[in-house]
This record gives C-alpha cells, structure tokens and sequence, in this order.
C-alpha cells in the first residue's frame, strides 16, 4: 500500500514539476526532490556534509528489506512542509504568456527533455519502481495539455507550427505507450527513436511557435548571458551550449587573440626547463591527449599520478582537473604552469619570457589581440591575457559534428542522410539503459555535467583498481577530489574522480584516472563487474549502486560501437 501511494505522489508531482522547477529549481533540486546521495555546498568556507531529504530519499527508504518508520514519518513531515513553500511561492507568482513558454521549453522541454535521455529514461530517478517510463509520458501528457490551451489564440495566425507540434506530441504519447506495453519496456524502451523523432524536433518546434506568436522570450528581456541558447533549435549542436559561461575571460574572442592563444599553447619556452609546453602533453592528433598511461614529470622523469586527459570540450565545465581543484580553465592553466611537476615556473618568469621574445614577437601579438580591452600598452603582456588567450584557443576545441550528432539532428552528407548501424542503434539504447552508463556521463557532452542547468560537475567513487588484476584487486591510491580544494576534504569525497567526456574516446586511450586500462573493452569489462565492488574492493561510498550489469559480450560490442560514433576530428582538422 505505502508502495503504490508513494508511486502515485511521484505521477502526480511530474504533472506539476516544470512549473516548480521553473520558480525555484534549486528549492526543488534540494528539498523536493533531492538524490539521494550526500552533497556538499561548494560555497561553504569549511567543509559540510548536507542531509538529503524529499521524494528520492522517501523512495528508497520504503524499498529497503525493513523500512525504518521513524524515519519515513520524518522525512514525509519534512515534504509535507517543503510542498506548502513551493505551493504559497507558486501562488505568489505571476504566471506571463511567456513564462509559460519558457518553463515549457527552459524547464520542461530542456528539463524533461534532456532528462529524459539522463534521468528518467535511464531510471536514475527512479531505480526502485522502474516507474521512470510512465513519468515520461505523464510528462509529456504534461506538455501538450498546457499547450493546447492556446490552441484558440495560436489558431487564429493559422499556424502549421501549432499543429505540427501537437501532432509530433500526440505520436511521442502513442510511441511511449507502444513502448512500455512491451514485455520488459524498462530495457526495451527503443530511446534512440523516441528521442531523435520526438524529443528533438518537439525542442524546436516550441521555439518556433514562440516566435510565431510573437511571445517575447528571455532573451529578449534580458542582456544577462545564459548557459543554454534559448534560440538554439537543436540540443546536439555547437550553438547549444554558450562556452563561454565556464571561463572567466572575455565575452568573445577575436581571431588575433585565438592565433596567440594557439602560439602560447604551443611555446616550450614557457616551461622552466624550455622543453614542455602544452602542447607537448594534448597532442591534436590523439584528440589532445598524450596516449600514455601517465605523463612524466618535468622534474625528474618520473611518472606523474594521472591520465592526460582530452582538451576537446574541457571547457564544459565548472570545476577542472580530474581532483576538481580548479574553479576556471583560466585558473587551471596557471595549475599547469606553477605546478613542480609540470611547467615548475613562476608568473614572473613567464612574463620576463614573453616580453623579451624575439622569435613570436610577443610585445607585437599581445597588443594587437588585447588593445581593444586595454589601452595601456605596459599592462597588455600579463599573465591575465596569457591565460586568455589560451583559453580563448581552448574555446575553439568543441566538438559536436560526430555521426551520431550527425544523425540526431537528421542532416545529410553528399546528398545522403547519415545513419547508424543497428549496432550503434542498440548501442544508444543499452547506453541509456540497462547498462547506466548515461547516469554519469550525460547528453548532450556525454560527460558529468550535470543537466537540466549545465553548472555543476559530477564526480563518481567507482573504487578503480591500481592494476588489471581482477582475482586480487588492490584499490587505486589516489584519493581524488578529497585532496582537490581545502572544502572537499570530506571521506565521501575519497577517491572520487571528475566524470569525463566520453567524445572521442576511440582516440585517448589507455582509460580511468590512473590509465589502467589499454581498451575500451577493459573499460565495459570493469563496469559490468560491478567497478570496486564487484572486483571485491570495499569502498563504502562508493557511488555506483549496482554488483553487476549482466551485459552479453554483443551487448558489450554494440555499446563500444555507440561511442565510436561520437568522434569528431573535423573542428581540429581545420586548426592544424
């Protein structure tokens, strides 16, 4: 009984979540319906460990072997009382024509949408019940029926964008229907298809019937830069995703200031020693990693303690280094270049480099790059514009033009559409799916950054091992981000390593943090044991919930064969 009430709360929150969401999504994201795993605020000044409380929590409390009552009735008062704030803020609120648009493509349509592909579709949310596929469709129910309210207003312009939006809804309802009375739908759910003839074009067609109408959106309100392009009618596209809300630098980038980013990126003499340079360690050719297992330090050769990992689409981010002890990519690139084992140099040194260059002309590059942002020619060589105009290089190694991208935003190459294998196709699926690899490393970066708001950086404890060896596995030493910063320093934060991108990943082997292994078929073995755990190593807190994945070794293949089609080398070709 306590099993299907709690089912019936989460159906009929979904009904209202956007909206909620949209008020206050990180009252919701904390108190409503917060994970339930522990979480730190990185504002803090000392290090905190926050509890989690709301629907998540509540719902793997009922699903344990005894339910703890106590706390249940606890946890229940606690959602009781948070329910009423959302609701007195909500009635407080008054709803425009366009924030109804916008929580309906800001924090439903992007919100559901993309957290359909992340969350619910994988059953992030959801792991006990499985219910995540009737909540995709009271979600999507959700959507059209706040549409269809201005069907008499829209009707009026006689929009062909309002019909086709509501039918493209109207097919996704019946598809999702279709899906979950299929025997096992949880596994069988076909995501690929639901999310390129659906998902996608349901993105763009909001926008477009927004702009039909003459519904004035946020851009259009607001001077304030956004993370998500409201404009953007694609969610696997470069324009997407605004990079330049990660970094601490200029707005925008002028080719003068990219073209000596590239030159500084590439300057061994930046290094102590005048024999490293960033270059040295992101080779294009590798998607800018090293292919080694681990780097060796500047220093004394020695080898250092992490994989090199990949440039492309680094700057994603809000947090750097696989530790997370970076807060900017500008303040990354002067980690690399203080650190010992690295550049082991100091910024006055650099800057004694750069404005005595007679090889580059630095004096010249930095006043023609940066005189439009300062006029004062003695302050244009500084580390601040150094670590610009790396960053602004940086800025240019995105990568979303892969096969797969390719074929979601249904384009074609030489007059052809682009497919995919059933292979890759099932792929796809058992990615979103059985095999939760799309639990840590979301769409549309494939990395752990974190949707539906794009500003958080996940990290995982999956208790990797300091060898191959599977019979006697010994856990990695490092511990990660628990020596990242100073609020990290918390044991749930032992041997947590920073979710990375899984674009190109047919080019930067060998895998892990401590590049223990050589293929991408180690990487799935690895996994489908159940990581630590399942190769015996006890690690508390470790953050992956399943012993073993049970993947068949074609399964395995086709998922190896997904990821392949998210390499892209076209961006770089044209940099080199």
């Amino acid at each position: 009984m306590i099993k299907k009430d709690f089912s019936n709360l989460r159906l009929n929150y979904k009904r209202y979540e956007y909206l909620y969401e949209y008020i206050d999504p990180e009252y919701i994201k904390r108190s409503i319906n917060s994970a339930p795993l522990y979480w730190t605020n990185y504002k803090d000044a000392t290090p905190k460990i926050y509890e989690t409380i709301g629907i998540q929590v509540i719902e793997e409390t009922i699903y344990e072997n005894v339910i703890d009552f106590n706390k249940l009735d606890y946890l229940v008062n606690i959602l009781e009382n948070d329910f009423d704030n959302v609701f007195l803020l909500v009635n407080q609120t008054k709803l425009q024509d366009r924030f109804i648009f916008e929580a309906i493509r800001f924090e439903l349509i992007r919100f559901e949408l993309i957290r359909l592909m992340s969350f619910s579709i994988t059953g992030f949310v959801s792991p006990s019940t499985e219910n995540s596929l009737n909540e995709t469709r009271i979600s999507l129910e959700t959507i059209k029926n706040d549409f269809v309210l201005y069907e008499k207003y829209l009707n009026t312009k006689n929009s062909n964008s309002f019909q086709i939006l509501v039918k493209t809804l109207d097919n996704a309802l019946i598809f999702a229907n279709k899906q979950i009375g299929k025997k096992d739908s949880y596994n069988n759910f076909d995501r690929l298809t639901f999310v390129k003839d659906y998902i996608v074009p349901s993105f763009r067609l909001v926008l477009q019937n927004q702009i039909e109408f003459v519904i004035e959106s946020y851009k259009e309100t607001s001077n304030r830069p956004t993370i998500f392009n409201y404009l953007s009618e694609h969610i696997f596209g470069d324009e997407f995703l605004n990079p330049y809300m990660f970094t601490n630098s200029l707005d925008k980038s002028n080719e003068d200031i990219i073209k000596l980013g590239k030159i500084l990126f590439e300057d061994y003499n930046l290094s102590l020693n005048n024999k490293q340079s960033c270059k040295s360690c992101h080779l294009p050719e590798k998607a800018f990693t090293d292919g080694q297992k681990t780097n060796f330090s500047s220093k004394d050769k020695s080898n250092l303690l992490r994989n090199t990992p990949t440039l492309i689409n680094s700057i994603y981010a809000d947090r750097y280094f696989y530790d997370l002890r970076a807060s900017s990519p500008e303040m990354q690139i002067e980690h690399v270049l203080l650190n010992s084992n690295e550049f082991n140099t100091d910024l006055f040194k650099i800057i004694e480099t750069i404005s005595y260059d007679n090889i580059n002309n630095y004096r010249v590059l930095f006043q023609k790059a940066f005189n439009n942002y300062d006029k004062d020619y003695n302050n244009l060589v500084s580390i601040t514009n150094l670590k610009r105009a790396i960053t602004a290089y940086l800025l240019q190694l995105r990568s979303f033009n892969s096969k797969f991208d390719k074929y979601i935003r249904n384009e074609k190459v030489d007059n052809k559409f682009v497919t995919l294998t059933n292979s890759e196709k099932n792929g796809f699926n058992l990615f979103m799916g059985k095999a939760m690899c799309g639990n840590c490393h979301f769409p549309p970066t494939f990395s752990g950054l974190v949707p539906p708001h794009f500003n958080e950086n996940e990290s995982e404890v999956l208790g990797v091992a300091a060898t191959k060896d599977t019979i006697n596995a010994i856990l990695d030493g490092d511990l990660g981000r628990y020596y990242g910063i100073q609020r990290d320093r918390i044991d749930i934060y032992k041997h947590s390593f920073k979710t990375p991108t899984i674009r190109n990943v047919d080019l930067t082997a060998p895998y892990m943090h401590n590049g223990v292994y050589d293929n991408l078929e180690e990487v799935m073995e690895f996994y489908n044991k159940g990581s630590g755990k399942g190769l015996g190593i006890n690690l508390e807190n470790q953050t992956l919930p399943f012993d073993n994945l049970k993947l068949k070794k074609t399964e395995i293949k086709d998922i190896i064969n997904f990821m392949k089609t998210l390499t892209d080398t076209t961006f770089y070709k044209s940099i080199y």
